[in-house]
């Protein structure tokens, strides 16, 4: 039949089971309609927006708190937002606008990935991103939100905004189930055009070659505080990029060993060392790079149980 405009799911689902059994579920918000009587087909409206997250212990969920607002103009009359079930939407970014939406047949926030650890509900996902675009259209980035399960839900964060990723299309996230060595381990499909050489017919780009990115974050620890406190700072390396030689400067209040990986992105790790730190204070990891291939490495340095990355360029 005819059906009006309505709210539901764009098909990108991700659930998760916690300890006390209790079914977590995140998924893009995507408007439909039926707009031809008589055939099993429903149409869809490119531009919808909103992740939704709901858990057993909510009640059922429904389009009309789902809503039929394409993008609305304040999310914060919508029921889902009201109840704690909108776990994110496309942040605006000054006077910059949607250029244009490439077909993954989802939601401008979709593609769901959640993991529950220690009572912290963390969602990632990939976003329409405002700000990165070619002519024709805006760029997607992987982004990510967390909630400690009170129905409020933590400012939206791009993990993909720096330099090395101005025209990246960074799309299909996939995370780890456990947390391992205080840390998230998320992978993401890049390439430098927005879009897919599968679809629509014609596709939106032929094909390119991509790169299947290994991103390791620190836990969240609170609404209040978004990042693993650690009890020692690591520095950017310097210079970056870098060619020959590279500095990375450790300063801590911890003593003992001071371990330092390098991982490319592919997660595969190309060097590690260790140094014990017997005084408090600043140490300094040189790193010779030159027999590495040019691109992105993640570099961690661990203490005790704590660790931190970070990202540098080889050229």
């Amino acid at each position: 039949g005819d059906l009006p405009q309505c709210g539901g799911g764009d098909g990108y689902n991700a659930i998760v089971i916690d300890d006390d059994g209790i079914v977590h579920v995140a998924f893009g918000r995507q408007i439909h309609i039926d707009d031809t009587p008589d055939d099993d087909a429903w149409s869809y409206y490119p531009y919808s927006d909103g992740l939704v997250y709901w858990n057993e212990t909510m009640p059922p969920l429904d389009t009309a708190q789902i809503r039929a607002d394409i993008i609305p103009d304040d999310w914060s009359t919508l029921p889902i937002y009201q109840n704690g079930q909108l776990a994110a939407w496309t942040l605006p970014n000054g006077e910059d606008t949607i250029i244009g939406v490439a077909p993954y047949y989802g939601s401008l926030t979709s593609m769901p990935q959640m993991i529950i650890h220690d009572g912290i509900v963390q969602i990632f996902y990939s976003a329409l991103t405002l700000g990165f675009a070619t002519e024709d259209f805006n760029y997607r980035h992987i982004w990510g939100t967390f909630s400690e399960s009170d129905g409020n839900w933590s400012d939206f964060f791009d993990y993909t905004d720096d330099i090395f990723h101005v025209i990246s299309e960074c799309v299909y996230p996939a995370l780890a189930p456990q947390v391992h060595n205080g840390q998230y381990h998320l992978l993401y499909q890049t390439d430098q055009l927005p879009g897919n050489s599968l679809q629509p017919d014609p596709p939106t780009h032929s094909p390119v070659n991509n790169n299947i990115v290994y991103l390791p974050l620190d836990l969240t620890v609170g609404i209040e505080n978004q990042y693993a406190s650690a009890s020692f700072e690591v520095s950017q390396n310097m210079p970056n990029p870098a060619t020959g030689e590279t500095m990375i400067m450790v300063n801590t209040e911890v003593l003992g060993p001071v371990n330092l990986t390098l991982s490319n992105v592919l997660g595969q790790v190309v060097y590690r060392t260790t140094e014990n730190a017997n005084h408090f204070g600043s140490h300094t990891f040189k790193l010779n790079v030159s027999n590495l291939e040019p691109g992105i490495y993640f570099y961690t340095v661990e203490i005790g149980e704590k660790a931190v990355t970070k990202k540098m360029l080889v050229k």
